[in-house]
């Protein structure tokens, strides 16, 4: 075999491996969507950083235009960004914690608390089970995400996994996976979250969230998700 004809079987043979691994991730997440599911929380919490750029909008009951990024370091070292806008008033704040101290930074207005013992499980879970847009409410209002002290996997959880049907133009290539959020046991909302199909990382997120005087449609959008990034230690600086 002559060597240029060689090196395009080569290359053909290895274009064919990194297809199939590329399908092998997707047909895993359609197999189980639940256990990929716990893969993507398993492997945020175990990163040793992570880096999350994202764009949330909803309507309904609460609107909300909000931009930001999301770092997450050693132990309880985060940053949280947000800016934009949050029911209808102006949002420019910015969480950091260094994993001692922890500040809040809200329209110029800084609160400083020591920093929760479970912050980071709490802002991961948070992400994965509720959408980013509940603690970033909360932070509008200058407080720590929901369950930062402990406990965040016993009273937010997830049920009736499944593939959705994607629509004739699916937003993102990736792969829908269905499914409930429980709240203290009650059920109050439906997710779809489309997957990435290489890497069963979070692309997009469309939920519709249930309240006593009606409903809000969030959708999260995630440009970025690294799990191989190296925030800054300046980042988790305290002022």
């Amino acid at each position: 075999m002559q060597l240029g004809t060689r090196a395009a079987c080569l290359c053909l043979l290895a274009g064919v491996a990194l297809g199939c691994g590329e399908a092998e991730t997707a047909r895993e997440i359609r197999a189980d969507p639940e256990a990929a599911f716990q893969r993507l929380e398993e492997d945020l919490l175990a990163a040793p950083a992570a880096r999350v750029s994202y764009a949330i909008t909803a309507q309904g009951v609460y609107d909300a235009s909000l931009t930001g990024v999301l770092l997450i370091g050693a132990g309880n070292a985060l940053r949280l960004e947000a800016s934009g806008s949050f029911a209808g008033e102006p949002v420019d704040a910015v969480l950091v914690s260094n994993g001692v101290g922890l500040s809040m930074t809200v329209g110029g207005e800084e609160i400083l608390l020591e920093t929760p013992g479970q912050l980071r499980e709490a802002v991961v879970i948070g992400l994965t089970r509720m959408g980013l847009l509940h603690n970033l409410a909360r932070l509008t209002g200058s407080a720590p995400p929901d369950h930062a002290g402990g406990a965040v996997t016993k009273w937010v959880k997830v049920s009736d996994f499944s593939i959705a049907d994607p629509p004739e133009a699916p937003p993102v290539d990736g792969v829908p996976v269905e499914f409930g959020i429980v709240l203290s046991q009650e059920p109050v909302g439906e997710v779809i979250m489309w997957l990435d199909q290489r890497t069963g990382l979070p692309m997009l997120r469309t939920q519709t969230v249930h309240f006593p005087d009606g409903d809000m449609l969030v959708t999260e959008a995630y440009h970025e998700v690294d799990l191989q990034a190296e925030p800054t230690a300046a980042a988790f600086t305290l002022n």
